[in-house]
């Protein structure tokens, strides 16, 4: 995990650091919809060859 955002209104986030199993690195942030009570991926940076 990058960093917990458990504030964000109006849904918390976190964002992470994962890879593709090619090896690929990518950041993807999570939203958590409190209503639903679901993970909803919102967006993903790759790194474009420079791992973080």
């Amino acid at each position: 995990m990058i960093r917990e955002r458990a504030d964000d209104t109006p849904n918390p986030a976190v964002e992470m650091q994962e890879k593709l199993p090619d090896g690929t690195a990518f950041k993807a942030a999570w939203f958590h919809l409190k209503r639903s009570g679901v993970a909803k991926l919102v967006t993903v940076h790759f790194f474009d060859g420079v791992e973080r």
